[in-house]
């Protein structure tokens, strides 16, 4: 398979940590200036979590979850401690691609070309969203989901209205809260004062805007985005080698396997 051609991930400072470390192993999906755009992977509104799927279950590790088809995918529990806000792992993402690590001894066999990532973090859903004012803008283009063209009607969820009204309303319903008013609720104090009310945030080497609301936001847990994995990179140690056996066993994966200087 040739891989010249494949996006990478870019290598650098990153929210969790400096450098990706000697002999490691890492998934990738990486950004292309031809490719979708990254919204075109986000979720909005923001899934909830299957049951089981707490932060005992699924923090600090790359976790398989095969679906109804015999799939494999791959669950991710972006962490607070180093992301403390949803908009920081998109945006990290949106500039440098995700580069997640994972064991030199996870089942690379059930890794196909239909695999996904799927993300998970503890701010992506908020769960007050209905006394919260809309967002100014959704990237995903939604526009029931922004400021002048929301429903006005007094149960929003659709929840307890018959699905045949709620088609024939004039002006769709709010079904659930826009995962980019996440932006909006990040405190002023968290970044630093830009132009027009804006704050400039910095995670790692990367940065970007947002414009708080001065909002008390209430999170859940949930699934803000998924990707497919465009390779596995295992890191070179000083002698520029790889553990030959780490790279048989990331071989069986059915997506390219790099060995990278960082």
């Amino acid at each position: 398979m040739a891989t010249n051609s494949i996006p990478r991930a870019v290598a650098g400072e990153r929210g969790c940590g400096d450098a990706r470390q000697e002999g490691g192993v890492y998934i990738e999906v990486g950004m292309s200036p031809s490719g979708m755009p990254l919204e075109h992977f986000l979720i909005d509104s923001p899934w909830k979590l299957p049951e089981g799927w707490g932060a005992n279950e699924l923090a600090n590790k790359a976790t398989l979850q095969q679906d109804a088809t015999g799939v494999w995918h791959i669950i991710i529990w972006v962490g607070a401690n180093f992301y403390p806000y949803a908009p920081d792992y998109i945006e990290e993402t949106r500039h440098m691609g995700v580069s997640r690590h994972i064991p030199r001894n996870f089942e690379f066999e059930k890794i196909s070309r239909d695999t996904t990532l799927i993300f998970v973090h503890s701010k992506a859903y908020i769960t007050n969203w209905l006394s919260l004012t809309p967002p100014t803008l959704c990237r995903k283009h939604k526009r029931y989901h922004v400021a002048g063209h929301v429903c006005t009607c007094p149960s929003s969820t659709t929840e307890d209205i018959h699905p045949a009204i709620v088609n024939r309303m004039p002006i769709p319903v709010r079904r659930g809260p826009c995962l980019f008013k996440t932006y909006y609720t990040i405190p002023q104090n968290e970044g630093s004062p830009a132009d027009n009310k804006m704050y400039l945030r910095k995670i790692g080497g990367s940065a970007y805007f947002y414009k708080p609301t001065h909002e008390e936001a209430h999170y859940r847990p949930a699934i803000f985005m998924r990707m497919r994995p465009t390779g596995i990179a295992i890191i070179e140690d000083e002698a520029g080698h790889v553990d030959p056996h780490v790279m048989d066993r990331a071989g069986r994966a059915g997506i390219p396997v790099f060995q990278s200087k960082s």
